[in-house]
């Protein structure tokens, strides 16, 4: 069957009303409102790099949302778009829209830890974020009741936020997303407590540090394929930080695993095959197709014992 491509929505900031720029340094961003979806973020598919290689996230973006919504993870949808700055200046990108979670505040996971936990050190090392572990930030978001994201539907084996971040760990490990730090992952609060949010920001992941030589070789063990934000003593990697999340929530690390495991190879060829020509070569999407199907098996290999069942107790 022949799949339609996915749309490549057309931002014209004559038409749509610019909030806010939200450059990160990183990539081109503004906050711009689209009369069919609302206040989106809009990010460039490229990265700000002196570096050659020139790394696509705007396909990325999208294939990671639909991914997510596979395994029924709850995911910000994410959209491709073009936005037209000025006459001569068009963009190619993604657009996030908004959870439009109405009469709630929205922090970072990182404000969140800070907040509530008075050991959490939220001053940059030279590294990276000192105290940014996976047992930390699943047993805040025990503590303080953290809850399911809004208007999500809840899968079997899930009951909270922590059961939840677990999923994400493992879907970090799934697609080689290497950038799940606590400032994309957040926390939506109102006056009955609080509520994670779905996930958001998956551009760094299936193969964007690698380059085109690198892809041939499918090295898929690769450091640049497996490093994660998250720390022990040092940093770990995403299928690390899984296992540690599994331990902790090992009914919903199962559940999980039985998510993906109903994802057949037919189905995430599909996505791909909805991606526009022009956004994608095939040497991208082979080998991002290869590395989904060899991480899934690697998933699959862990074995998640249920006799860890306290930690599940909520």
């Amino acid at each position: 069957m022949v799949r339609s491509k996915f749309p490549n929505y057309r931002l014209e900031l004559r038409d749509d009303i610019q909030i806010d720029d939200e450059d990160d340094g990183r990539f081109i961003k503004y906050w711009v409102n689209k009369t069919q979806l609302g206040r989106c973020l809009f990010k460039s598919a490229f990265p700000f790099s002196s570096s050659p290689v020139r790394v696509r996230m705007d396909w990325r973006e999208k294939v990671a949302c639909e991914l997510g919504k596979l395994i029924g993870l709850p995911v910000a949808r994410t959209e491709l778009a073009i936005l037209s700055l000025e006459t001569a200046k068009v963009l190619q990108g993604s657009i996030s829209v908004d959870y439009n979670f109405q009469g709630r505040e929205v922090i970072s996971l990182r404000s969140f830890l800070s907040k509530v936990d008075p050991n959490y050190d939220n001053a940059y090392s030279e590294d990276y974020i000192d105290g940014y572990n996976v047992q930390s930030a699943i047993e805040q978001l025990r503590t303080h009741r953290v809850g399911l994201p809004p208007d999500w539907q809840q899968i079997e084996g899930t009951q909270d936020a922590a059961d939840v971040l677990v999923g994400y760990l493992m879907f970090d490990c799934w697609l080689s997303a290497t950038d799940r730090h606590d400032e994309n992952i957040e926390i939506a609060i109102d006056a009955n407590g609080y509520y994670l949010c779905p996930s958001f920001d998956h551009g760094d992941c299936l193969g964007t540090k690698l380059s085109p030589q690198q892809l041939q070789i499918r090295d898929f063990d690769s450091p640049r394929l497996t490093e994660s934000c998250w720390w022990e003593e040092e940093e770990i990697s995403t299928t690390r930080a899984f296992e540690i999340g599994a331990n902790l929530a090992p009914i919903a690390a199962n559940a999980w695993k039985r998510q993906l495991d109903r994802i057949t190879i037919e189905e995430i060829e599909g996505i791909f095959g909805q991606i526009p020509d022009e956004l994608i070569d095939s040497a991208e999407a082979d080998f991002a197709i290869e590395l989904l199907d060899y991480n899934r098996q690697r998933i699959m290999s862990i074995d998640i014992s249920l006799s860890n069942t306290k930690s599940d107790l909520h």
